[in-house]
């Protein structure tokens, strides 16, 4: 499925100090370019690292496929190659969850401000 890159949101962490092995992450909002059965688009959101997004050149309003890997491509790219690399994965693991935690915590920050 082809997906437009409808906002990327980078972090910020204010003073909060980034751990040592930290890698920039973004949170990528994608709708589907198609509707399904009942006329929706699909809405996902992915993260992925912010390096990687720029080495492929996808920015907002950029179409891209979702990899076996669960990182963003652009489609029609015959040289998508995943890599078995545990210690990236376990990496990827720690960096999502942290992002993931950071992004609870905004939400919960705006929903006192309410």
């Amino acid at each position: 499925m082809i997906y437009k890159i409808i906002r990327i949101e980078e972090a910020d962490y204010g003073c909060e100090e980034r751990p040592a092995d930290y890698v920039p992450m973004v949170r990528v909002c994608l709708r589907a370019t198609e509707s399904d059965e009942n006329g929706e688009y699909e809405e996902r959101i992915v993260e992925m690292e912010d390096a990687i997004m720029y080495q492929r050149g996808l920015d907002e309003g950029s179409d891209a496929v979702i990899g076996m890997d669960g990182a963003l491509y652009e489609p029609g790219k015959d040289d998508i190659v995943v890599e078995d690399d545990s210690e990236l994965e376990e990496r990827s693991r720690n960096q999502n969850a942290f992002m993931e935690n950071y992004f609870d915590a905004l939400e919960e920050l705006e929903e006192e401000k309410r």
